[in-house]
């Protein structure tokens, strides 16, 4: 199963030196906050917000996630 590394968001926008209010700007958010609460998953990204994020930061939208793997499966 493939889960979202926010982590990987953060330190992307960290690396460009960008708050999250200019990078919630730049990819057309309303609000920091409504920004704020996707980088902090409170609320889960879109396909089409994290294919945007992948473009802006120019790495393959897979660069986000991670698989994991069921404790019980070998």
């Amino acid at each position: 199963m493939a889960v979202l590394n926010l982590e990987k968001i953060k330190d992307l926008r960290k690396e460009k030196k960008l708050s999250q209010e200019e990078l919630a700007e730049l990819l057309g958010f309303k609000s920091i906050y409504s920004y704020n609460r996707k980088e902090l998953g409170h609320v889960k990204f879109s396909a089409d917000e994290l294919h945007a994020l992948a473009n802006f930061f120019k790495v393959p939208s897979e660069y986000f996630f991670e698989q994991e793997v069921a404790k019980n499966a070998t």
